[in-house]
């Protein structure tokens, strides 16, 4: 597994009995600043309750509004 620091993070998923989702690797300010960031880093801010991504060369909030999702049914046959 990769350490704080490496500038990669493992995905987590969990199945919860009733679907999967994942989750963000949740990093305060000073964890994210100790990062090798690269390119397309996306993380849970915790200090700032926002969602960063690491664009050209900085450390960007992403705008709530990118992050609504509706559901829609599908069927698999």
């Amino acid at each position: 597994m990769p350490e704080m620091g490496t500038g990669e993070f493992d995905t987590l998923v969990v199945n919860d009995g009733a679907g999967h989702f994942f989750r963000l690797p949740r990093l305060t300010t000073t964890q994210r600043d100790a990062l090798t960031a690269q390119e397309g880093m996306v993380i849970s801010n915790s200090t700032t309750d926002t969602i960063q991504a690491y664009i050209n060369s900085a450390w960007v909030n992403m705008d709530p509004r990118l992050l609504t999702f509706t559901t829609t049914a599908h069927d698999a046959n």
